[in-house]
């Protein structure tokens, strides 16, 4: 033992005391050395993912103005073409603003290099959009309806698929994970389905009448808009759960929201389901877009938290 040890104890002997104290300070650093150089690629690899999922949230943010005029200019154009002659301006409006809205995605999108594969089903949704855009004024209502319905349902699809691309969906953080999934498989659907119920009755409003297969429809979108809602609470009630802050936010524009979403849905029931026919087809949609925007106000104070947490990460 001594032999092996001997060159060592040597090399001490030679080294001063300042030597000898530099030596050992510089072996003191190994271990640091060594928990640094494995704990950084973790650390790093963190980062990215997080980076990565800020990035597909950003571009679902972005989207959303897209899905929000298209389904304003469908509701609109289904009261336009039932008869509702005020409406036209109105989708006038709509269609322009969609435009600007569309470009700002598609621009998002090249920025970013088309990183989340998005390319092929925006080049889809742009064309589909221009068609529809071009053709309503010759267009069928219900015909009109159902094709905005699938451009709408083609947006939803690309806000899903990014959020599985990016790996939102697959966040491994509670509150963060309770967020984007109030936003992607809730919120956004929940918008859709008071949108749809706005339009199919701004059209019905426009006539004043409703046949026995509308009034189905628009009763099974007053259930199904009761339905998203309780379900993005009880998401939101789990985020705040894990993260008592997000409720200082979230809380009171949720009862904002839910209590908007009760009260179109108790309307559209009186006009439309009971045959009411008390209000214009204009006045109802204005009253109905209200549930949308409250809605719209939770999901931007979600999106605004979600950022913080993933940015923070």
């Amino acid at each position: 033992m001594n032999s092996l040890l001997s060159p060592a104890i040597a090399l001490l002997n030679r080294l001063s005391f300042s030597g000898k104290f530099a030596l050992a300070a510089a072996i003191s650093f190994i271990p640091i050395v060594y928990l640094l150089a494995t704990a950084l690629p973790p650390f790093h690899a963190d980062f990215k993912v997080a980076q990565h999922e800020a990035e597909g949230m950003a571009f679902i943010k972005t989207m959303q103005p897209v899905m929000i005029n298209a389904q304003k200019h469908r509701g609109l154009s289904n009261a336009w073409l039932s008869g509702d002659t005020t409406a036209e301006a109105k989708v006038q409006k709509a269609a322009a603003d969609m435009e600007i809205a569309l470009t700002a995605l598609t621009n998002l999108s090249k920025q970013g290099g088309e990183d989340f594969g998005e390319g092929p089903a925006l080049q889809a949704i742009t064309q589909k959009w221009a068609q529809l855009a071009a053709e309503t004024s010759a267009t069928p209502a219900a015909q009109s309806f159902a094709g905005h319905t699938t451009l709408v349902n083609d947006l939803l699809d690309l806000a899903s698929e990014i959020a599985y691309q990016s790996g939102l969906s697959l966040d491994p953080v509670a509150d963060s994970y309770f967020l984007q999934d109030s936003i992607v498989t809730q919120a956004l659907p929940l918008i859709e389905t008071l949108a749809k119920m706005r339009g199919k009755t701004a059209g019905i409003l426009a006539r004043k009448t409703i046949t026995p297969d509308e009034k189905a429809q628009v009763t099974a979108l007053t259930t199904l808009a009761q339905v998203y809602a309780k379900n993005l609470a009880t998401n939101l009630k789990r985020a705040i759960e894990y993260n008592p802050p997000l409720g200082e936010a979230l809380t009171s524009l949720n009862a904002a929201a839910q209590d908007a979403i009760k009260a179109s849905v108790a309307l559209t029931a009186q006009e439309a389901v009971n045959e009411g026919f008390s209000l214009t087809s204009a006045d109802y949609f204005a009253a109905a877009t209200q549930p949308i925007d409250q809605t719209l106000k939770l999901v931007e104070a979600n999106d605004s938290a979600l950022a913080d947490l993933l940015n923070n990460r």
